[in-house]
């Protein structure tokens, strides 16, 4: 009779077989779609070779995609290529966009999340969003509220408040975005949460949940259970 170990032997083997075999396939696809943005390079063995060069130096295709002008020149890109991968990720963000933009954000939240993740993911500094929701949850804005440090970007309650107001908010959902790539929540940020659930509550206006960027990762307070929305 075997042994439990016996048994169980063969399985991590062929499901390290089937893992390394998808990565494979996830590389040739990512190949395919960084070459075809460069297909502008000269040749197919060139657009093919940088292609492949930055898959090994940023990791994915969504990592390079959404990288920063200076880390693409770093990695020895010239502005027009850098501009040709900017515009394809600006595309993706307005495709998520798009997706959401006339529904519920609430039922649409997995392409919220991809929205966001192209459009603070990569951020050099730590920026505030505000989504602005009406009273069937539809979008009725989406605004860059403030621009902070590396570490830090201040919440003003007062200004958030009146923006709410006059657009007729009747809920707010708070981005930030961490540049360090760590998605995990602060006291800070846990803080600020309860202050601006605090100073719209009396306003008949709900603070739905509070999301943090980070680089692979969005963290939902809300989800967490770090604040109530009532």
């Amino acid at each position: 009779m075997h042994s439990l170990a016996e048994l169980a032997a063969p399985f991590p083997s062929r499901a390290r077989a089937t893992v390394e075999n998808r990565k494979v396939l996830w590389r040739e696809e990512d190949l395919a779609v960084l070459q075809w943005i460069l297909r502008d390079m000269g040749s197919v063995e060139r657009s093919r070779s940088v292609a492949e060069d930055l898959l090994d130096h940023f990791g994915s295709l969504p990592d390079c995609l959404s990288a920063p002008a200076f880390k693409l020149l770093e990695a020895g890109l010239e502005p027009s290529v850098i501009h040709q991968i900017q515009s394809a990720w600006h595309l993706v963000g307005r495709v998520s966009f798009g997706r959401f933009r006339e529904r519920n954000v609430l039922n649409s939240i997995d392409d919220v999340r991809q929205y966001l993740r192209v459009t603070m993911a990569a951020q050099p500094v730590e920026i505030l969003r505000v989504l602005h929701l009406d009273s069937r949850f539809h979008l009725i804005s989406d605004e860059l509220q403030q621009v902070g440090t590396v570490g830090h970007v201040p919440v003003h309650l007062r200004e958030i408040a009146q923006r709410a107001l006059n657009l007729g908010a009747r809920g707010v959902i708070l981005v930030h975005n961490h540049p360090s790539g760590c998605a995990d929540p602060t006291k800070e940020d846990i803080a600020r949460t309860s202050d601006v659930r605090d100073v719209l509550k009396p306003l008949d206006i709900r603070l739905i949940d509070h999301l943090i960027v980070g680089r692979n990762q969005i963290v939902s307070l809300s989800e967490m259970g770090l604040y109530s929305a009532i």
